[in-house]
């Protein structure tokens, strides 16, 4: 069980030594009966590789990305992440210095991880409301999980999600990712 006074701590120096939960190229395998529930992706959206081994998405009510970043944990947690982490995909990534969200947390009290999220209206009159929640998750690592779910519906829809709720619910996906893929890991798990 990790500490919640950790979270205050700025000089964390986070453990690499752990395979990824998901090797780069094989997050599309993440979409599991359990995690499309979680995610409230349907079935019959079917997940589709992003690039050359960098993450998967799949497009329901929300757009859910997977990824195995190679951005360090510690770079989220310090809020000093590139928006390219050398991959070119820059699409899942909220801004660090635009984001109205960042808050340390823990998932299922073994993964250290950070929420980071943002809303804004794209357009004009027929603009839409986009809320994204990037979640990075320290699995012990040196490429983090990393989560990005976003909603976009016209601006005056009323289904509009707060960024809050949109990060709560990327930290349900990751802990059904990360009870499946990764039985008794952990931030801090060795091996």
């Amino acid at each position: 069980m990790l500490s919640v006074t950790t979270l205050r701590d700025d000089n964390v120096q986070f453990r690499t030594s752990r395979a990824p939960v998901l090797a780069p190229g094989a997050e599309c395998k993440a979409f599991t009966p359990r995690m499309r529930r979680a995610a409230g992706i349907p079935s019959d959206a079917r997940p589709t590789p992003m690039g050359p081994g960098h993450g998967c998405w799949a497009v329901a009510d929300n757009t859910l990305g997977i990824l195995t970043t190679p951005t360090p944990f510690g770079n989220f947690w310090r809020r000093t992440y590139s928006d390219d982490d050398g991959t070119g995909l820059t699409a899942m990534v909220v801004d660090n210095s635009t984001a109205q969200l960042f808050e340390r947390s823990i998932v299922d009290r073994r993964y250290y991880a950070v929420r980071i999220g943002s809303q804004w209206t794209a357009g004009l009159d027929s603009g839409v409301t986009k809320t994204a929640c990037m979640l990075a998750v320290d699995t012990g690592s040196a490429q983090p999980l990393l989560i990005n779910l976003t909603q976009q519906v016209p601006h005056d829809a009323p289904t509009i999600t707060t960024v809050r709720h949109q990060c709560e619910l990327a930290s349900t996906v990751a802990a059904a990712i990360l009870d499946e893929r990764d039985p008794g890991g952990g931030s801090l798990a060795v091996g």
